[in-house]
């Protein structure tokens, strides 16, 4: 597995072939990706000659972003490896607080988020998303007093 600068070409082909959270289906479209190409700090998690999660920090303000991935379809023996990929860029990202959403009723979403070191902020943020889904908000606050 590597990490490389992300191309909208990885998100169509996450589309194209699966992606972990089929909510979020109707809301990504090459537009989708061009955006996130654009916007700066976004990573493709590369294997076997595909890319199987993108991913990155959203800048909100110095100081403060928020962490997002969207998986594709992959082998669940992997995800060791791809939590370990995925801590230590947040362990060496600048961010002194990093957040992270996670989709209410996505249990497993919740489990990885305290594993990677959040703490949740927000039990229930009533109709966070686009679609009116609820969302819980979980912070990585680096070196808290």
């Amino acid at each position: 597995m590597e990490v490389i600068s992300f191309k909208s070409e990885h998100l169509e082909y996450l589309i194209a072939h699966g992606i972990t959270d089929e909510k979020l289906m109707p809301i990504l479209n090459q537009w989708t990706g061009q955006s996130l190409e654009a916007g700066g700090e976004t990573y493709t998690l590369w294997h076997e000659d595909r890319p199987i999660m993108i991913g990155g920090i959203k800048q909100h303000w110095f100081n403060r972003g928020e962490a997002w991935v969207i998986f594709g379809l992959t082998d669940r023996k992997d995800f060791v490896r791809i939590h370990n990929i995925v801590q230590k860029f947040l362990d060496r990202s600048p961010f002194k607080r990093i957040e992270m959403v996670v989709d209410y009723e996505f249990f497993e979403g919740h489990r990885w988020a305290r594993a990677l070191g959040f703490v949740k902020e927000a039990d229930c943020m009533k109709g966070y998303h686009a679609d009116g889904r609820n969302a819980s908000l979980y912070a990585l606050v680096k070196n808290a007093a």
